[in-house]
């Protein structure tokens, strides 16, 4: 393929991407939206937007997700049909969130 026929591809690949993407993931901050993309890694968005508004609810910080635990957190996403695993992840993001 030729370079002025890529370019040509990419330009137009750029020009139909928004310039804000959004996302279908309900979320207030950088924290619940982190939270929302660990869970949708393994889950559809809609079923994680069932889910978040409540442990958002209870547990609206990393700190406070850090301090009930993965068991606890896993009690609200657990029937999204997901692994303890993200919950496991999520109880962990106490530090991590800091940009």
């Amino acid at each position: 393929m030729e370079p002025s026929t890529i370019n040509t591809l990419f330009k137009k690949l750029s020009d139909s991407i928004p310039p804000k993407p959004q996302t279908e993931l309900l979320h207030r901050n950088q924290f619940e939206l982190l939270v929302s993309v660990i869970l949708s890694a393994q889950a559809t968005d809609v079923s994680v937007n069932k889910v978040t508004p409540k442990l958002f609810a209870k547990f609206p910080t990393p700190e406070k997700m850090h301090a009930v635990g993965a068991e606890k957190i896993f009690s609200y996403i657990r029937s999204i049909g997901l692994a303890p695993n993200p919950s496991q992840k999520i109880s962990h993001l106490h530090g991590a969130q800091r940009v």
